[in-house]
């Protein structure tokens, strides 16, 4: 948040919110005194916030210095079954898709900050369980979900929204 109060980015907007990765992010946004809007697939209300539901996020980018794109279905809830890790791709990659376009038709786009969960490098425990340097850190990982995350910062890159 020193980032946005130096920038002098007033308006923040927060996707996934209601994460647990969100709600640390839009305590310390407020204590720092940012107007935090809160878009979710379940509104609730968040003191201190607007909370708004994804069919206005149009809305919510148009006024914003900032936008937090943390949004995605939970890793943390049942077995990773090939339909939950379905699941899990496509509301990232569905989620930040809906915020690149909404950033785009803003009249002043606001900056992006695009974070994902855990899988971009992949699983690299083969190699350090045998001692050895994982060669695959520096390189982006092949699981569905570390595709899902790749895609995401494709589809950031290509549009040159941050």
């Amino acid at each position: 948040t020193g980032f946005f109060v130096k920038c002098g980015m007033k308006r923040i907007v927060i996707t996934g919110g209601t994460g647990f990765l969100g709600s640390k992010i839009i305590s310390m946004c407020l204590a720092k005194g940012h107007e935090v809007t809160v878009v979710s697939r379940k509104p609730v209300a968040i003191h201190g916030c607007t909370v708004v539901a994804w069919e206005v996020l149009s809305d919510a980018v148009a006024s914003a210095d900032a936008v937090i794109n943390l949004a995605g279905s939970n890793v943390g809830g049942p077995r990773w079954t090939w339909k939950v890790r379905k699941e899990i791709y496509e509301s990232r990659v569905n989620a930040t898709h809906a915020v690149v376009n909404a950033i785009m038709a803003a009249n002043k786009p606001p900056v992006l900050i695009n974070a994902s969960a855990v899988g971009y490098y992949g699983d690299t425990m083969t190699s350090q369980e045998a001692g050895q340097t994982p060669q695959s850190s520096q390189l982006p990982g092949t699981s569905g979900i570390t595709a899902g995350n790749q895609q995401k910062q494709g589809m950031t890159d290509r549009k040159s929204v941050v």
